[in-house]
């Protein structure tokens, strides 16, 4: 059976030094809070998208600039070269993405090469130097060429070394080294002149110049464009601010500490600190902080799921200490105190109600007698004296406890508020994560199964007699009440998993993993989608162009700061209340 948590604060706030000792105080920057992995699987997944990602992020058109130059000599006289309107268009025909310990990722790209074409020709002349002085190569004034080109499509391979390292909380990529065989590809036949004949030897100077030239812009420039297009690739990897959450502001960073490359693994440790004003109504309460569980030891890495032994792209391991040190953050900030009353609820509540819920038919007329009228008006104070938790690995993917959380019942009585009754309730609610991989949609879904609420009667002066009767009925009376408010405010409790550049979740399976338990793993496969493979959004979540249909699949609310806080708020939310949240009430 799990030991009450109410057991464990007093335990530790009996014994000296060890609630400080074991205890993480609201601000605190849990080190490796959540990791998150890439694995042979997912570098695999990865370089599926990569032939369009880079294209994308490259353009197929690369424009060149013009050039003047000398190409050297024929027959001991000097040319020079001019050409215009050069235009490299790139096509990936495939892709492979590895890492290798201990900091670099290999990029390896087969690609297709045109320069320019018939119908769109560079310019090209080829003549004797302006500055050639000698009169004898006067004679060869008549060699030139000044017509239009263009080369044959070739097919090269590129290979790109990157060091990978964080700075400023974001994953950078500086590239190392850069290998390409294009020279050995093609040849001077390969380079048309139409409509132009002229000395071989001349064909052959101008066509050196031409294939030096693109080797060393290829080697110059595509090396960089590689680097920069997928450095634009990575999204943001830190968040921090600020969001109201049922009336609390809670401050949150997440930012990458740790990077660790293996060969084909690739593992991120995120950095996570919460925090919030403090709220007068729990500090009588407070423990300092909330009451570490784990070990300390992540799990994995893994590359295969741990309860079936099948293979994933990536996961994202959350440890239930800063699960649950959020929690306690935000009851820390007063998120669990709060007043109901028939005006905020949107039901009637009056002390006939009450008498129906909490009592059996015979002793109802003991509980009216005490009003002037039985349908006088109540409330109901809410006093959190223990801060939420979430349990892994017992049943549901989470599982929620409100423990200690008293209930005063207050009616309207000779013209004032009167405390009648007061119930410190416990509540334990299953809380399971469905991913859809069609829609993209991440759904919450909350359980409140029949003996989840229980309670025990710590005030009733008027009726003391009455309290056994309470508690035998308090359960199902309080979950009638529970039951639809939490449906209307989690029921609906969805996040898309926007796709990026056509890479989106194809699955997910959440189950809890580590030495006791203490981390919950959700492992994702990759799948790549050519339709959604959109450009992305722009710096504000828009969508510029491009990305009509990245856009449907959700891009354009993923980018946005705001929608980060609007997801970080709901999964905030529902681990704060763990199933007991009144969606509109009146705080105090």
């Amino acid at each position: 059976m799990r030991p009450s948590l109410l057991s464990l604060a007093l335990a530790a706030a009996s014994l000296p030094g060890l609630a400080s000792a074991q205890t993480i105080p609201a601000g605190a920057t849990l080190q490796n809070g959540a990791v998150a992995d890439v694995t042979p699987t997912g570098f695999d997944a990865l370089s599926d998208a990569l032939p369009a990602l880079v294209g994308e992020l490259i353009g197929t058109s690369i424009p060149v600039d013009d050039v003047n130059s000398e190409i050297g000599e024929l027959l001991g006289c000097s040319f020079v070269a001019y050409i215009n309107g050069l235009d490299v268009a790139l096509t990936i025909n495939s892709a492979a993405l590895h890492s290798q310990a201990p900091d670099k990722l290999l990029l390896d790209l087969n690609a297709t090469i045109r320069i320019n074409s018939s119908s769109d020709p560079f310019g090209l002349y080829v003549g004797l130097s302006p500055s050639q002085g000698d009169w004898q190569c006067f004679l060869l004034s008549w060699a030139e060429i000044d017509c239009d080109a263009y080369v044959d499509p070739v097919t090269a391979n590129v290979g790109a070394t990157l060091r990978a390292t964080l700075v400023g909380g974001q994953l950078s990529l500086e590239l190392v080294s850069f290998e390409q065989d294009l020279t050995a590809t093609i040849d001077s036949s390969d380079l048309h002149l139409p409509g132009c004949d002229f000395y071989e030897d001349l064909i052959d100077l101008a066509w050196g110049f031409v294939a030096d030239y693109l080797e060393s812009f290829i080697n110059d420039s595509l090396g960089g464009m590689v680097e920069e297009a997928l450095s634009d690739a990575i999204p943001p990897l830190s968040f921090e601010g600020e969001t109201e959450l049922l009336d609390t502001t809670l401050t949150y960073s997440l930012t990458p500490g740790s990077l660790t490359i293996g060969n084909d693994t690739l593992r991120i440790g995120l950095d996570a600190a919460f925090d919030a004003p403090p709220a007068s109504c729990v500090s009588a309460y407070d423990l300092g902080g909330s009451i570490m569980t784990g070990d300390g030891a992540i799990p994995g890495p893994f590359t295969t799921i741990p309860s079936t032994g099948q293979p994933f792209a990536l996961d994202v391991l959350l440890d239930d200490d800063l699960a649950n040190n959020a929690l306690y953050v935000l009851w820390r900030g007063g998120v669990l105190c709060y007043t109901v009353d028939e005006e905020t609820i949107g039901i009637p509540l009056d002390t006939n109600l009450l008498a129906t819920l909490l009592l059996s038919s015979e002793n109802r007329a003991w509980f009216t007698e005490i009003f002037d009228d039985a349908s006088s008006p109540i409330l109901i104070r809410t006093v959190p004296t223990v801060s939420p938790t979430v349990v892994l690995g017992a049943g549901h993917d989470m599982d929620a406890y409100v423990e200690g959380l008293d209930l005063e019942f207050y009616a309207w009585v000779r013209d004032r508020w009167a405390r009648v009754i007061s119930v410190r309730t416990d509540i334990a609610a299953g809380v399971d994560l469905e991913y859809d991989p069609t829609s993209g949609d991440l759904g919450i879904v909350v359980d409140l199964d029949t003996g989840a609420i229980t309670g025990t009667v710590v005030y009733n002066e008027l009726r003391p007699w009455l309290t056994e009767d309470i508690e035998s009925h308090f359960s199902s009376a309080i979950g009638a009440l529970v039951d639809p408010l939490v449906g209307s405010l989690l029921g609906d409790l969805t996040f898309t998993i926007p796709g990026i550049y056509g890479i989106k979740l194809s699955s997910m399976k959440v189950e809890a993993v580590g030495n006791a338990d203490d981390w919950l793993g959700a492992f994702a496969g990759l799948t790549y989608d050519p339709a959604a493979a959109g450009s992305g959004c722009d710096a504000d979540g828009g969508c510029e162009s491009g990305c009509d249909s990245g856009c449907d699949s959700g891009c354009e609310t993923s980018a946005t700061p705001a929608a980060r806080a609007q997801a970080a708020a709901g999964y905030g939310s529902l681990l704060a209340l763990g199933g007991l949240i009144v969606s509109r009430r009146r705080r105090r």
